[in-house]
């Protein structure tokens, strides 16, 4: 199966969409991918949240991590064009 190219900030956006559909989700204000390495990269990411507490974001963080992974099998990540 060919798999479509998405850049990391497409990337980033189709998470941030998907958290913020579920309950709570709109404490999330800011996601964005540190490392670019398309190849290697195990999804080094920052967020910036509003009105949880340090373990909601550790919680938070995981299932960003685990959406990173099934996005890493769907969809190429580039880091500058989609091709």
């Amino acid at each position: 199966m060919h798999r479509e190219w998405k850049t990391w900030s497409q990337i980033a956006i189709i998470i941030m969409r998907r958290i913020r559909q579920r309950p709570g989700g709109d404490s999330l204000l800011w996601l964005e991918f540190n490392e670019t390495d398309d190849e290697v990269s195990h999804g080094t990411f920052t967020i910036e949240t509003t009105g949880i507490s340090d373990k909601e974001n550790e919680i938070l963080a995981d299932y960003i991590f685990r959406l990173f992974l099934e996005m890493r099998l769907k969809y190429k990540i580039s880091s500058t064009t989609i091709h």
